[in-house]
Formats: structure tokens, C-alpha cells, sequence
């Protein structure tokens, strides 16, 4: 399509009243200055609305395994749920329970009813969301972002224990720092699930479950200073968080 300088445009009279209005109201000297104004404002909402709806969402889902066809009806949902998930993985946490930590993205109306659907099984104890940064997140502002996960992103309860769901979205290059603060966590404080997910340009999606018993300190990751971390680095790679699983 080919696109020219100049554009008719066809409103009824309330539109034009109404462009007018905002024209009067805004100091704007003409009708066109009052338009473009417009159309350009609505293009950045529908950019936001996109943005949203394209949005990454992690869903984490407690189950019991000894639950008879709880199993099938699970996959079912997550079949009928496809075009939302980008990846998903599976963990035993014990010989009762079970995770599934599913990354999702697309209209945020979608992922509601997807956690809904999750929510009201018999035999699902706890289904909840983690929402990630909009930006990735670059070595220089990760222990910051960190430490705002950490606050930002509750313990569910469990019979048997506690476990956290952390997302972060990383620039390339920042996986090191990642993993090697995870490996520094508290000695009561296991790592249930760590994956990752490529987003494209550069971005990457690290997804780390935590768990922890039920009477442990609620004490949070311990940040390295940036003279620590220097330090950390001459001394060669970080621990890969993902051999940590159980």
C-alpha cells in the first residue's frame, strides 16, 4: 500500500464536534494539529495494549500425583491452552507433590481463565502467577531487581514446605551473576526448578523455584557487593544452578 502526504478523512458531525472541542481545550491552533495529535496518542494505547498482550507470564501449579485422573485432566487444560505456552517443566518435590511451572504469553484475559481452570481442580493445592519485567535486565541492575523479586514474589504454603516462583528476564551476559546468586542462597533454601527460556534478541528468561521448609528463616538471598563479585569472577565460573535439582 502506498502511502501519500496527504489523507481525506471522513467524521460525522458529533466526531468533528468532539475533535474541536479537544482542540479548544488543548491550545491547539488547527483541526489537523488536533487529529494527528489524536491518532498519534491512540497508536501509542494500542501499542501498550500489544505490549500487554504479548506480555511473558510464568504459572506455577502445586499438585498431588496420587490423585487418581488428576494427571489427565491437567494435560487437557494445557492442550486446550497451547497457543499460551511457550515451555513448561515438571518437578516432584516430594513422593506427594508435584510442580508444573508452565511460561505463558499472550492476552493477559487468556492467562486468567487459564489459572482459573488450574485453580478449581480437586487435588491442585496451589496455582498462582509471577509476572516478569516488561525490559530485560543487564548485570549492572540485576542485584537490584533481585532483591525486588524476592519482596515482590510470596512463599506458597505447602503440607511439607514453602516454595517461591522467581522470574527475570536477562540481557545476555548476565547469566553468570544469575546462577552464581543463587548459588550462594541459604543453606535451608533448595532449588526446586531452574530453567531457561531464549526470547529472542538477547533476551533470556530465567525461571528459579525455591524451596524451603516450612519453620525455616525467611531470610532472602544474600547480594554480593560489586568487590565480591569481581572477586567471584577471577576465580572462574559460577555453579550451574540447574545441577541443584532434587
Amino acid at each position: 500500500m502506498r502511502y501519500n502526504e496527504a489523507l481525506w478523512l471522513r467524521l460525522d458531525a458529533e466526531q468533528l464536534e468532539q475533535v474541536d472541542r479537544f482542540r479548544a481545550k488543548s491550545g491547539r491552533r488547527t483541526m489537523t494539529s488536533a487529529l494527528r495529535h489524536l491518532v498519534q496518542a491512540g497508536l501509542q494505547v494500542e501499542q501498550r495494549r500489544s505490549a500487554k498482550e504479548r506480555s511473558v507470564t510464568v504459572l506455577s501449579v502445586l499438585h498431588e500425583l496420587d490423585r487418581e485422573g488428576l494427571t489427565g485432566r491437567l494435560a487437557d487444560i494445557q492442550r486446550k491452552a497451547a497457543g499460551l505456552i511457550l515451555t513448561q517443566n515438571r518437578s516432584r518435590l516430594d513422593g506427594h507433590i508435584s510442580l508444573s511451572v508452565l511460561v505463558l504469553q499472550g492476552a493477559d484475559k487468556r492467562i486468567r481463565e487459564l489459572l482459573e481452570s488450574f485453580q478449581t481442580l480437586e487435588g491442585v493445592s496451589h496455582a498462582w502467577l509471577s509476572e516478569c519485567p516488561e525490559k530485560p535486565i543487564g548485570t549492572r541492575s540485576l542485584r537490584r531487581a533481585l532483591g525486588a523479586g524476592l519482596a515482590e514474589h510470596g512463599w506458597a504454603c505447602t503440607p511439607r514446605g514453602m516454595v517461591m516462583t522467581m522470574p527475570l528476564i536477562l540481557t545476555c551476559g548476565a547469566e553468570l551473576l544469575w546462577k552464581q546468586l543463587l548459588a550462594m542462597r541459604p543453606d535451608d533454601h533448595q532449588i526446586a526448578v531452574s530453567f531457561s527460556v531464549h526470547l529472542g534478541r538477547d533476551a533470556f528468561l530465567h525461571v528459579a523455584v525455591l524451596k524451603r521448609p516450612a519453620g525455616a528463616n525467611l531470610s532472602v538471598l544474600p547480594l554480593p557487593s560489586a568487590r565480591r563479585r569481581a572477586l567471584s569472577y577471577g576465580q572462574g565460573s559460577a555453579p550451574d544452578a540447574a545441577s541443584a535439582h532434587f
